[in-house]
């Protein structure tokens, strides 16, 4: 592990915790209820045993007030979960340096969760759910390049999609901004639209007509995401 500031955030100047953080998962995880997966409940809960100062909800019981990025699918392993922490006021709790927040943080996580990095962000930057540009996808199996090629070449390729009863229809083509086939490794690379962003599955089962019964053989990593650039530049305050 190696711990990294930059020149101007030494550890006696930066006295506030970071408020955004990279995860890795290297298990998958199911979703718990409607809107979250099993790892925000772990850091939740790594959260409080670490007692570092974060601002709790109001709910019964309370939670660390937290802000994720894109869901999880069930399943998935992952190189890139962005979570933002709101903090306390500083006025309302003693200094706490943004090394110390990650140390403290790290060793309260279960081992299939690590904390990538964590970087303070300026005040005006937009959430994290809303930040998101594109997301990458590494599934490995075996597939026919003939059908990524059929894909690329072609103009459209429409896709239909069932919410709440009603039928639409998706054109992958103003989605999926890369299909790539190396080795036994497909990888994906998908725009994240207002209008919809397709799923992994429904590439498998459209483009590489995948049985849907067989989607549970493959295993689905998500590799990447890349994010709308803050508003000036971010400092780096921990990376392995």
């Amino acid at each position: 592990m190696t711990i990294m500031s930059s020149p101007d955030s030494s550890e006696s100047k930066d006295t506030f915790p970071p408020p955004r953080m990279r995860l890795r998962l290297t298990r998958g995880e199911r979703f718990i209820g409607q809107t979250q997966t099993a790892y925000v409940g772990e850091v939740m809960e790594a959260i409080r045993c670490s007692e570092v100062p974060v601002t709790m909800t109001s709910g019964r019981p309370p939670r660390p007030r937290l802000a994720t990025g894109l869901s999880l699918p069930m399943e998935y392993t992952s190189q890139c979960e962005y979570m933002d922490v709101e903090l306390l006021p500083p006025e309302a709790t003693p200094p706490m340096t943004t090394l110390t927040f990650a140390r403290r943080l790290q060793v309260c996580l279960p081992p299939d969760i690590e904390l990538r990095w964590a970087r303070r962000i300026p005040p005006r930057t937009p959430h994290v759910r809303g930040s998101v540009c594109d997301v990458c996808y590494t599934i490995r199996g075996i597939f026919d390049p003939a059908r990524a090629a059929a894909f690329r070449t072609c103009a459209s390729w429409l896709v239909e999609r069932e919410r709440k009863g009603k039928t639409r229809k998706l054109d992958l083509k103003q989605c999926v901004l890369g299909l790539e086939i190396h080795s036994e490794t497909l990888r994906i690379k998908l725009a994240v639209r207002p209008t919809g962003t397709p799923k992994p599955e429904e590439i498998l089962m459209s483009v590489f007509a995948t049985p849907k019964a067989a989607l549970g053989g493959y295993s689905i990593e998500r590799t990447a995401m890349r994010l709308a650039p803050a508003p000036y530049p971010q400092t780096l305050i921990r990376e392995l």
